[in-house]
C-alpha cells in the first residue's frame, strides 16, 4: 500500500510491533523519514536500529541504522487507555531490557548510562505509573525510551532469547513472557559470580517482589515444564552469545522446568 499510494513518509502509532512494522516498511526504502508516537511504554522500539517481525508464527529479526526513526513523539497521553496487562508487561520488559544491558557482553559506558537512568526512573515510579499518574507515565515513557537506547548499543541477552517462544505458544505479551524468565537468567549469573557491581542481591530481590505485586499470572507453568526441551532448542543462538555466561541446552532447558 505505501508503494501503490506513493506515500513519501511513515507515521506510526502504537506499541512495539506497530512501530516494527513501520521499520519494515522503511527497510525498504531507506531514504524515507519515519516519525513514531509510542502509546506503550516499554519495547523502547522508537529509539532501536532493530525490528522483530513474525512470519507463519516464526519470529524474525531486522538490523540496521536506516530502521532508527528521525522523529520521535513521547506523549503520556496515549498511555491513559492503555489496558492495565498491557501497561504492566510493558514496563517490565522496559525494565528487563535495562537489566540485560548492564550486564550484556556488548555494553559499553554510553549504553550503562541510558541502562541506570531507565532503571532508577522505573524503580522509583512504576508503582505510580500503574495507578494511573499522569506525570509518573511520562517519566516511564523517559524510562523506556532510555532502555531501547541502552539495548540499541548492548542489544538484549538470554532472558529476551527464552522468552520468544513463550509469547508464540501461549499467547502472553512480550514483556511478560521475558519477566517470567529474568529471575531465571539472574539467579544463575548470581550463582556464577557474574553479575556486575552495579546490579546488587537487593535489585534481584526487588525485581521479584514487583514480579509478585503486579500479579501477573501464568497458568501454563506446568505447559513449559513438559516443553522445556522444545523451548530449549527454540532459543537464538547469536543472542546467548551476547549473554557474559555460557548456557547450555540443558541450563536452559533446567531453567524452563523451574518456571
Amino acid at each position: 500500500m505505501f508503494e501503490k499510494e506513493s506515500c513519501d513518509f511513515i507515521v506510526s502509532m502504537g506499541g512495539g510491533s506497530a512501530i516494527d512494522t513501520a521499520k519494515g516498511i522503511k527497510e525498504k526504502m531507506p531514504e524515507i523519514r519515519h516519525l513514531t508516537i509510542p502509546a506503550t511504554a516499554g519495547t523502547g522500539s522508537e529509539s532501536t536500529r532493530f525490528a522483530v517481525l513474525y512470519r507463519d508464527g516464526e519470529k524474525f529479526s531486522l538490523e540496521s541504522d536506516s530502521l532508527l526513526p528521525e522523529y520521535v513523539i513521547l506523549d503520556p497521553g496515549y498511555l491513559a487507555t492503555l489496558p492495565i496487562y498491557h501497561k504492566k508487561s510493558a514496563a517490565l520488559d522496559a525494565l528487563c531490557q535495562a537489566i540485560e544491558s548492564l550486564w550484556a557482553k556488548a555494553q559499553s559506558p554510553e549504553s550503562r548510562a541510558y541502562a541506570l537512568g531507565a532503571t532508577q526512573i522505573l524503580w522509583e515510579d512504576i508503582d505510580a505509573y500503574i495507578a494511573g499518574d499522569q506525570p509518573a507515565a511520562l517519566r516511564i515513557l523517559q524510562a523506556s525510551n532510555l532502555s531501547g537506547k541502552a539495548i540499541n548499543i548492548s542489544k538484549t541477552t538470554a532472558a529476551h532469547a527464552m522468552s520468544y517462544k513463550l509469547s508464540t505458544l501461549f499467547g502472553i505479551a512480550h514483556g511478560h513472557a521475558v519477566a517470567l524468565c529474568l529471575p531465571l537468567v539472574w539467579k544463575h549469573m548470581i550463582a556464577a559470580d557474574a553479575v556486575p557491581d552495579v546490579l546488587t542481591q537487593g535489585d534481584y530481590d526487588n525485581f521479584v517482589t514487583l514480579c509478585t505485586q503486579l500479579n501477573l499470572s501464568f497458568e501454563q507453568a506446568g505447559e513449559v515444564a513438559s516443553m522445556a526441551e522444545e523451548l530449549a532448542a527454540s532459543v537464538n543462538t547469536q543472542r546467548l552469545g551476547n549473554h557474559p555466561v555460557e548456557l547450555s541446552h540443558t541450563m536452559l532447558a533446567d531453567m524452563y522446568c523451574a518456571m
